[in-house]
């Protein structure tokens, strides 16, 4: 989709990516790669909807130790943060936490991309490369309770 010049390609290459992340569910339910996959592929078809927020919720149960999982569950998350109930938004607030632990400057690039540094400051890893960020985000009142 991404590489796609033609908007109709890229949507048609979607959809069909949608519906093999489907089928490959099916052998393979277990996959956290294609619960992911299966909600960043509806994220760009613009579908926000229950299936999308369960697959977010089973990609974070089933890799929550996969670097690549992080940080699908952490954009999709961040990107229907509204949409989310308290307790998946806690559970993203943990994926940004355990994804500090292997690649904070891949997860903060992603933070960034969204400015969502109230869930992040308060995480030492996190404060000593958002540096400048934080400082501006103690100002404002946080977004979520931790």
């Amino acid at each position: 989709m991404r590489v796609s010049t033609d908007p109709r390609e890229a949507l048609a290459v979607t959809r069909t990516a949608r519906v093999r992340f489907r089928q490959a569910l099916l052998q393979r339910p277990t996959s956290p790669f294609l619960w992911a996959n299966l909600a960043l592929t509806k994220l760009y078809l613009d579908e926000i909807d229950n299936e999308l927020l369960t697959a977010l919720r089973h990609a974070n149960e089933l890799g929550p130790w996969e670097p690549t999982v992080q940080q699908t569950v952490l954009f999709v998350g961040l990107a229907v943060w509204q949409d989310l109930d308290h307790g998946l938004q806690q559970a993203l607030v943990r994926t940004i936490e355990r994804g500090a632990m292997h690649n904070a400057q891949k997860m903060l690039e992603i933070i960034r991309s969204y400015k969502r540094f109230d869930l992040v400051c308060a995480i030492e890893k996190y404060r000593l490369i958002a540096g400048p960020n934080c400082a501006k985000t103690a100002q404002a009142p946080s977004q979520v309770s931790r």
